[in-house]
């Protein structure tokens, strides 16, 4: 835990980590969900803390052992995996895992992935004349996983991510003419 939390510090990160958070899951995530509320009642933590933990526990649990089951993952799929974790399930998860693909996996998303943003925004789609709606979190999200994956760098390639995946395959476009 503390090589981690040593790692976390040095990285120069903004977030600041409850660092006794990460070691108490080093202790209690192995414990049955049972035996964590017997012991976190015990330890008399308030009921927001205790569900964080138990929530925290099934969570990093998942990624865990999806991650053990996966070989190769796109940063896209590294960063819908882990997008819901804090920064303590993951400086836990980076500790307990024995895969250098998942410490790397851990490690590219916290430097990297989770700060990567489309450049578009809905103004720009409504810009782009497609109708407001549902449509923009797909068109969106889409556009997260293209700049996740390598597949577009710019705004130009955005805009033309967006026409060639969205506007020619019949994305509503807004009526130019008003009632």
């Amino acid at each position: 835990m503390e090589e981690v939390l040593n790692w976390y510090r040095l990285s120069y990160f903004e977030h600041r980590v409850e660092q006794w958070l990460v070691y108490f899951m080093g202790i209690a995530f192995d414990l049955s969900e049972k035996d964590l509320l017997k012991f976190t009642k015990r330890l008399e933590l308030p009921e927001k803390k205790i569900d964080f933990l138990v929530n925290a526990r099934a969570r990093t649990h998942q990624v865990l052992m999806r991650f053990s089951r996966t070989k190769k993952m796109l940063p896209s799929e590294i960063y819908h995996t882990l997008e819901e974790c804090t920064i303590e399930e993951l400086l836990y998860m980076m500790a307990k895992t024995n895969r250098d693909e998942s410490k790397k996996a851990i490690s590219l998303y916290l430097l990297k992935l989770r700060n990567v943003k489309p450049i578009l925004t809905g103004h720009d789609l409504k810009a782009l004349n497609i109708e407001p709606g549902p449509i923009y979190k797909e068109i969106l999200r889409n556009l997260l996983d293209a700049r996740l994956n390598g597949e577009i760098q710019t705004k130009e390639d955005e805009i033309a991510f967006v026409q060639t995946h969205f506007i020619t395959k019949g994305a509503r476009m807004a009526s130019t003419r008003r009632a």
